[in-house]
């Protein structure tokens, strides 16, 4: 019932409602480039043709400038971080090392070990790789041993805490 009443105060008013009103839609670049120029030709002659081509190349170089660059810099941290990386064995304790930026040595006591864990991600198992974790009651609770090989850190993962890992490793002539 109200709205038919403002919609005869609208009436005697004078004013029309928005439904009857005449609204032009807003062009859009599509609309522009089909309304004909004075050639009797699309509004855009190409125009847009010749700018992705340009923004195409420009893209271009922006990628080859951006892996000139940066393909020496994943370079030197990749060796940096190659550089870092190890682990061994010193009398009572348990020492790994890895990192870039942030460069962490850890000096595990042996007899805190209380088991391990073996990680093999796809890229690790293609090169023959796998992530250690020793898990220790204190601290964090877990701390890594970072791209070993998958031999060689099941014999190290043995001699660090003999017994935890033996009972799971079959040997092979």
């Amino acid at each position: 019932m109200r709205c038919f009443r403002l919609l005869l105060l609208v009436r005697r008013i004078g004013l029309r409602p928005t439904c009857c009103a005449n609204l032009r839609r807003q062009p859009s670049l599509y609309d522009w480039c089909r309304t004909p120029n004075s050639r009797g030709h699309g509004g855009c002659d190409g125009q847009l043709v010749v700018l992705g081509a340009l923004t195409t190349i420009v893209v271009l170089h922006i990628a080859w400038i951006s892996g000139v660059v940066l393909y020496p810099v994943a370079v030197l941290f990749a060796l940096d971080a190659y550089r870092n990386l190890g682990h061994g064995l010193t009398g009572r304790y348990l020492v790994t090392r890895h990192g870039t930026f942030k460069r962490r040595t850890i000096a595990l006591r042996r007899d805190g070990l209380i088991g391990w864990k073996v990680n093999q991600w796809a890229f690790h198992r293609k090169s023959g790789l796998c992530k250690l974790t020793a898990i220790t009651a204190g601290g964090r609770g877990a701390y890594q041993v970072k791209d070993i090989i998958m031999t060689t850190g099941i014999r190290f993962a043995d001699e660090a805490v003999p017994g935890v890992l033996s009972q799971f490793v079959v040997h092979r002539p």
